[in-house]
């Protein structure tokens, strides 16, 4: 009798541990925003993602609904994650993900280039010593 309290008390601790561990390892997600202000979680809707770089197209890509999908670069948030991967949180959990943020490794810190390169080269002061996108 004193064992099967013992097995159910293990049980009961088991249990409970399982449903408190997914809700602490994504509370880091929270408070996220999007660089177009939007929240990045909605509870379950972000998850460490495999990255990689498309060998044939040359693309960054994530994983996500059981497909590869390239980076929506207006997505992507300049931060660490906790385990030094890639992260995203979608919508949409069939088909096509919507994307709402994407954290790829090796991006905390940056600063987002702007987006015509030609006024990057001229933020640096070089003025025209440097030909962007010519040959």
């Amino acid at each position: 009798m004193q064992r099967m309290s013992i097995q159910s008390s293990v049980l009961a601790l088991g249990l409970t541990i399982a449903a408190v561990l997914p809700a602490v390892a994504h509370d880091w997600y929270t408070g996220l925003v999007s660089p177009n202000g939007t929240k990045c979680c909605d509870e379950r809707d972000c998850h460490p993602v495999p990255y990689r770089l498309n060998a044939k197209t040359g693309r960054e890509e994530i994983e996500a609904n059981g497909r590869w999908w390239p980076i929506e670069h207006d997505k992507v948030l300049a931060l660490a994650t906790p385990d030094g991967g890639a992260h995203a949180c979608w919508e949409s959990p069939r088909g096509k993900p919507r994307f709402r943020c994407i954290i790829l490794p090796g991006m905390a810190g940056l600063v987002p280039l702007p987006e015509h390169p030609a006024s990057a080269v001229a933020s640096l002061g070089l003025g025209s010593a440097i030909e962007v996108g010519g040959r």
